[in-house]
């Protein structure tokens, strides 16, 4: 009888030790929550017309369809355990540029997850490199590629696909709501000549100061945003070329003219400055990446925007680099650029742009002078299901758009 109460006792200790684990699995919940959902693009088909003038002074003529920079985005976002504390993550895609160096048509540029809150932000993933300050009011990011962005120095490409996006991890802090501090761990391609893409390792770094006062913050002229950015590279060898460190300095600003945001006047400029190494030529864009160069881009920009809608918006363009290595190795660019918008996100752009490169440059580019106008169409969209999370900034500002002018960078 006592053997049989024994068991009883062992049995019973069994299923109730079953019942309490079933139970603890049970209240281990994870509830289904639905993430604030974003799905957001911008298609842009554009009539190109192009005149060049050779270095050998030849004349060159083209006119084509181009649909390149169109891109589709999807985000998503929830809140954390913590107030105030949120969770997001981004997955983009863009349609290259017909004149990419690169056999590819459509291309990942954004696959992300960050974690954000008042003071902080950190993302991590493939994201825009933290490579340039301002967006320009330009159709797309190729227009003003060379003047305004950080030359990859271990790609033998000059596509954006390795100039612009790349892996990284990088992180922000606003000490004060205007004052933003943020670092990063980048890893830009690495392309040979053969076109073949190497690992993705961490190969740069980045840290910025920046000060940047929203007009929600406050509608008044003066000194709407300024910022400094230091950039590493540890370039690697590609196209006969050594394993070298590569360093620039990044400084913009941008200055409100008036203090009417219905008739809204800005100015812009940035300028990059590299120390460089020794190359032998810039026939290559890995070395013309790691020349010494300087550049300056500013933009007179103005918006129309009776009741805070924009009904057009034009703008003013002139950049200016040097190779300073190199005697005859300057280029000039000035251009305009004129958007009328039709309807929310419905507009008619047109673009026109002169570049006058020096005899050394012009050798290596393989053309003189270019004349380039732009005439077409583009639709964007940002639209949110679900919307429960305030995280900082949207979908649509990790993604160049025309609209966009101003700073650029993690959180704007």
């Amino acid at each position: 009888m006592s053997k049989i109460k024994t068991h009883l006792k062992i049995g019973g200790a069994l299923v109730l030790s079953l019942l309490v684990q079933r139970g603890a699995f049970a209240l281990e919940l994870d509830p289904a929550i639905f993430p604030e959902f974003t799905i957001g693009g911008r298609a842009v088909a554009t009539v190109n017309a192009e005149a060049m003038e050779t270095a050998g002074g030849g004349d060159e003529q083209d006119a084509k369809l181009d649909i390149g920079d169109s891109s589709l985005l999807l985000g998503f976002s929830k809140y954390l355990f913590k107030p105030g504390q949120y969770a997001y993550a981004g997955l983009g895609l863009r349609v290259a540029e017909e004149q990419r160096d690169i056999a590819q048509g459509m291309f990942l540029s954004q696959a992300y997850a960050g974690i954000g809150g008042p003071r902080y932000d950190l993302v991590m993933g493939r994201h825009r490199l933290p490579n340039t300050l301002l967006h320009f009011p330009v159709l797309r990011e190729d227009d003003l590629l060379d003047f305004s962005v950080v030359a990859n120095a271990s790609s033998v490409s000059s596509a954006e696909e390795d100039q612009v996006f790349g892996n990284l991890v990088q992180a922000a802090w606003w000490w004060r709501p205007a004052w933003k501090f943020d670092a990063a761990l980048t890893g830009r391609a690495e392309r040979d000549v053969g076109g073949a893409l190497g690992a993705q390792d961490f190969n740069g770094a980045s840290i910025g100061l920046a000060y940047q006062l929203p007009t929600a913050f406050k509608v008044a002229r003066g000194l709407r945003y300024a910022a400094v950015r230091i950039d590493q590279q540890n370039a690697r060898a590609v196209a006969g070329l050594d394993n070298v460190a590569v360093s620039s300095l990044l400084a913009a600003l941008s200055y409100h003219l008036n203090d009417d945001p219905e008739s809204d006047w800005a100015a812009d400029v940035q300028a990059i400055v590299r120390s460089g190494v020794d190359v032998a030529s810039l026939t290559n864009p890995a070395a013309r990446a790691r020349a010494a160069f300087t550049s300056v881009t500013a933009a007179l920009r103005y918006a129309h925007r009776p009741q805070l809608q924009t009904r057009w918006r034009a703008a003013l363009l002139a950049a200016w680099q040097n190779y300073g290595d190199f005697n005859e190795a300057n280029a000039l660019l000035a251009g305009a650029s004129y958007v009328y918008r039709l309807g929310s996100g419905v507009d008619v752009a047109a673009q026109y742009f002169y570049r006058r490169n020096d005899d050394v440059l012009a050798a290596a580019l393989g053309y003189q002078s270019d004349h380039r106008v732009q005439v077409g169409l583009v639709f964007a969209f940002d639209m949110i299901f679900n919307e429960s999370v305030a995280e900082r900034g949207g979908l649509l500002d990790f993604e160049h758009h025309m609209g966009g002018s101003g700073p650029a960078g993690l959180g704007e």
